[in-house]
């Protein structure tokens, strides 16, 4: 196994709660940059900043007034130079700015929806709200596309010189029906389904490689895959799990390693970052892994802080942006010890640490005397109640037929209370610290479970898992207080299904078996049909398989009863199955691929049944 790379953090700055695809860097070309990278962030309090590094110091190169929510950051330029202009998508209006802070474009579209996702390509610009595909060349629009589900991402595969003969701007959308669609102006050309809902697009290499028709993906579960994406019939080269279930919200390609190629780095909805090296077969084999306390909703690679070393630029939902640098923490430290404060820096320093005691006690007084007015029956005062953004996420875990449920905040959180109105059962979670107390619930109060998580000091992100036990379908409710004053409580519901209830029974009862719950899931969609038509299993449908039905003695229902051999496939070991399994192996044919109750997909020949069946039988 190759050593891991040694990285620090190094605290840059907090801008305040950002989204997903916030985060840019503008690559150095001049010489006076240096070779040193500077980072341009975008906040839900509408600011762009850009910063800069010099001497261990944080610098603002430019800073942007307040204005509506941020959702995405986007890099562009005339194609063939660089790209240094900086493209904001806020409400329904697109800004751009030079990398000095100018603004030299504002647009507003004609979209009803706010712009969620943003790609920048040219004179061209493909916005996403929830549901439309919009298309502007150079600030006219040309396509638009209407999804049934919500779109999550959208880029644009780069037109290849001499490679693409009449093929123009092809748009890639990820949606939530597990599908990447391919675009042709205002058409769909075709989809790729996929095995989880698509949640971040990122092209391979950061230029889709050879021929500019590859394309990674990352998952709402914790997938990565690669996708194949010519001019018809696209594939999906690979796909892999990663080190945790939950959501993959940012991707980059960087020779971090520097081993000749390219390696990917990924950043998760838990914190997790993982570094993968990209081999000649265009596969990625898991390097090592970083863990966060807080939601990635922005990573970079590049050259920050020294022209020398890399590092991975991260910004988190809380706003926090750090840089995971390779340089030795040794020179780092040597470097602080040689640097010493000008006089009259070192009063400035000592005027804010006054400032910062004096404002603290100030708050403090205005704490008490707002508790003392509180007190008063007859007060005339008018108590607010501040609200604060909730970062939550309440998704299924297929592994584990569990509910996995997140809450972040911007500030700490103090204790959170769960209440439900069914039984569910709450499973271990190793990254979560929390205290759990259970209280007893009373007959006929309507509650179920009474869970009270209190969180350590400096927790601003829990993780629990939630699995219901008696397939019944109710409502979950989280009581959520941050360590505030005053106290205040924000309630969140969200729904627990009975058709989960129903698997995770099925999954404790056959042990986690991936077959059996396949048998049981079939059972109980195509037992009712099996039984109502007895041609179901018939010679038939043997005959879609490419099975000779001459080698099945049958009943009178002209079922088969015993199987002995198959075309092709040498089975003279004498085994012997019973009806019960032959059942068995159909339903788990049509597991692998969904099809009409009756018909088998034609790809899916006798070695898969017989495969199955060897498998799964006793001499």
């Amino acid at each position: 196994m190759p050593l891991e790379i040694p990285l620090s953090r190094v605290d840059y700055a907090q801008v305040g709660t950002t989204s997903k695809g916030c985060l840019r860097l503008l690559t150095a070309t001049g010489e006076k940059e240096k070779g040193i990278d500077r980072v341009v962030v975008g906040s839900h309090s509408g600011v762009v900043l850009c910063l800069g590094r010099k001497k261990s110091d944080t610098h603002v190169v430019f800073k942007t007034l307040p204005g509506p929510k941020i959702e995405c950051v986007q890099l562009g330029g005339a194609l063939g130079t660089s790209q240094d202009k900086i493209f904001v998508a806020a409400g329904n209006t697109i800004k751009g700015f030079s990398k000095k802070g100018k603004q030299f474009f504002a647009f507003e579209t004609n979209m009803t929806e706010p712009v969620c996702s943003m790609y920048i390509y040219g004179v061209d610009m493909f916005l996403c709200g929830r549901n439309t595909f919009n298309h502007y060349h150079d600030c006219a629009d040309t396509n638009y596309y209407l999804c049934g589900d919500k779109i999550n991402d959208v880029l644009c595969l780069p037109i290849m010189e001499g490679s693409w003969v009449g093929r123009g701007l092809t748009p890639v959308i990820a949606c939530d029906d597990r599908t990447i669609k391919v675009l042709d102006g205002s058409l769909l050309s075709y989809q790729v389904e996929l095995g989880g809902i698509p949640n971040i697009l990122h092209l391979f290499l950061n230029n889709g490689g050879h021929q500019g028709q590859l394309v990674l993906y990352g998952t709402k579960d914790g997938r990565i895959g690669l996708v194949d994406l010519p001019v018809k019939n696209g594939m999906v080269r690979w796909e892999t799990i990663t080190q945790s279930s939950s959501a993959v919200t940012t991707m980059h390609c960087y020779p971090l390693t520097r081993q000749g190629g390219l390696d990917l780095v990924i950043g998760k909805d838990d914190g997790l970052i993982e570094i993968y090296n990209i081999d000649d077969q265009d596969r990625v084999t898991l390097r090592q892994t970083y863990q966060c306390d807080e939601s990635i909703t922005g990573l970079q690679c590049g050259r920050v802080s020294a022209g020398s070393f890399d590092e991975i630029i991260v910004c988190t939902y809380t706003g926090w942006l750090f840089g995971l640098t390779t340089e030795p923490v040794q020179k780092q430290i040597a470097q602080d010890q040689q640097f010493s404060l000008h006089p009259d820096m070192e009063v400035k320093v000592q005027q804010l640490k006054l400032e910062l005691d004096d404002l603290q006690n100030r708050v403090a007084e205005e704490r008490e005397k707002y508790h003392e007015m509180t007190l008063k029956d007859n007060s005339d005062g008018l108590s607010a109640v501040p609200l604060f953004a909730i970062n939550d996420r309440f998704v299924l875990t297929k592994e584990e037929a569990a509910y996995t449920l997140s809450i972040e905040l911007i500030v700490p959180i103090d204790y959170i209370l769960l209440q439900c109105d069914v039984p569910v059962d709450l499973l271990d979670v190793d990254k979560n610290s929390a205290v759990v107390s259970l209280t007893q619930c009373e007959p006929n109060s309507g509650n179920a479970l009474l869970a009270t998580y209190r969180c350590q000091a400096n927790t601003t992100r829990l993780e629990m898992k939630i699995r219901s036990i008696e397939g019944q379908y109710g409502t979950l409710q989280a009581y959520v207080s941050p360590k505030t004053h005053p106290k205040i409580c924000q309630v969140r519901f969200y729904p627990v299904d009975e058709s989960v209830s129903l698997l995770s029974a099925a999954l404790r009862a056959m042990r986690c078996s991936f077959v059996g719950l396949s048998v049981f899931v079939s059972f109980v969609l195509y037992t009712s049909v099996a039984l109502a038509n007895p041609a179901f299993f018939s010679s038939q449908t043997l005959r879609h398989l490419n099975v000779g039905s001459d080698n099945y003695p049958k009943s009178n229902d002209q079922q088969p009863l015993l199987w002995k051999r198959s075309e092709g496939i040498d089975c003279e070991s004498g085994l012997r199955f019973s009806e019960h399994q032959w059942r068995q192996c159909m339903l788990y044919l049509n597991n692998v691929r969904i099809s009409m109750v009756g018909r088998i997909p034609d790809e899916l020949r006798a070695n898969t049944c017989v495969s199955w069946l060897c498998a799964n039988s006793s001499e």
